[in-house]
């Protein structure tokens, strides 16, 4: 018989064939093996491929080849991530020097052996299959676990900053009772009555930070944007500001380039942003200082600038600016530290963007993006 026919012959050969290098080489394959395991085994050893056991009995079958004895029989389980397959094979050594090979020929199995085979396959996948969803499992609870230890800490973090900023307000409002039950001149009384609504103005305002903070980090942000020119705006926070400005002798400016369109926002919530901005530039910079509000358009988009002159924020703590509570290692000088955690919340409920540029000593510019609106795009 020809080699071509020869291997014609192998290659419709029912069970397994596969042709070996006496290094334990694939050289060879009808295709049966390829299909069991999924996986090329043409041109790579085959040892990979078994078993522990199974490599040590081919380890004696490769050393086996310089024996008389032309064939054994032998059980040897193929295995891979997702299948397992135990087949017994003959295997026949046959040429001369270089051209010496092994031939791995499947000896046909028994109805009981091939009912084996099938259940030990089955079992593999199930086995494998369980442990791909153990693994996932086990991914979920340790995600659900740093989820928790965070969340813990958060309502720690929270519990200690309203026991805190709450107290405070709180006495100076049972301290200003107790001198309105005392038979003092109705001029002291007023000064009392304005001590109570500052305040409790002050604790309104930390409240109403903390819940805009609980709907921001809960996706819970409501926004009725609509076309609004950023004039209006930057008016109203700046007649805001101007009195505190004023007494520190601050220069507080606005201008708008004259392409800028509407922008698609809320007034309110775009108000308090700026606000909160412009009011911490006010506050961190010095007497005789600058602050100046700016926009310009930028493609689809409108960028807002608040620049100042003030003490600036040291390169480390600019990716940590918007975080909850955050002061920068400074005095809290009355802010609660959540107003810039607010007003990235509120830019990125917009679909903009907000970012912080700051040399000490210099001074500190905040940047956020919004959106043109339909009508100035």
């Amino acid at each position: 018989m020809s080699g071509r026919s020869l291997h014609e012959c192998l290659r419709s050969f029912p069970g397994i064939v596969l042709e070996v290098s006496p290094g334990g080489v694939v050289l060879d394959s009808n295709g049966r093996l390829e299909r069991a395991l999924a996986c090329e085994v043409v041109g790579w050893p085959l040892a990979p491929l078994l078993d522990s056991t199974s490599q040590q009995k081919w380890s004696r079958l490769l050393a086996s080849r310089e024996e008389p004895q032309p064939e054994w029989h032998w059980e040897l389980v193929f295995q891979t991530p997702g299948s397992m397959e135990m087949r017994t094979v003959q295997a026949v050594w046959g040429g001369e020097g270089t051209e010496r090979r092994l031939w791995l020929l499947e000896h046909e199995p028994s109805r009981k052996a091939e009912r084996l085979y099938d259940e030990i396959s089955q079992l593999n996948a199930e086995l494998v299959n369980a442990q791909r969803e153990l693994s996932r499992e086990q991914r979920r609870l340790a995600a659900a676990l740093r989820d928790a230890t965070a969340a813990v800490a958060a309502r720690d973090e929270v519990l200690a900053f309203v026991s805190h900023d709450l107290r405070n307000p709180l006495h100076t409002i049972l301290m200003a009772a107790d001198v309105l039950d005392l038979p003092i001149p109705d001029e002291r009384k007023a000064v009392q009555v304005q001590v109570i609504r500052r305040a409790a103005t002050s604790m309104s305002r930390l409240i109403e930070d903390l819940l805009a903070v609980s709907e921001v980090e809960a996706g819970r942000l409501a926004l009725e944007c609509e076309p609004l020119l950023l004039d209006a705006v930057f008016e109203e926070v700046c007649g805001q500001l101007e009195g505190l400005a004023r007494q520190k002798r601050q220069r507080l400016h606005w201008r708008i380039a004259p392409d800028v369109p509407a922008v698609h926002a809320d007034r309110y919530r775009l108000a308090r942003v700026l606000a909160n901005l412009a009011g911490n530039a006010v506050k961190f910079t010095p007497e005789d200082g600058s602050i100046l509000m700016e926009a310009a358009r930028n493609g689809a988009e409108v960028v807002v600038m608040v620049r100042d002159t003030g003490i600036g924020i040291p390169e480390e703590e600019l990716p940590r600016v918007f975080q909850r509570f955050w002061h920068a290692g400074r005095a809290r000088s009355g802010g609660a530290g959540l107003g810039l955690a607010i007003a990235k919340g509120v830019v990125e409920a917009h679909g903009g963007r907000i970012w912080a540029e700051s040399v000490v000593g210099e001074g500190t510019t905040f940047f956020f993006t919004l959106p043109v609106s339909g009508e100035g795009a």
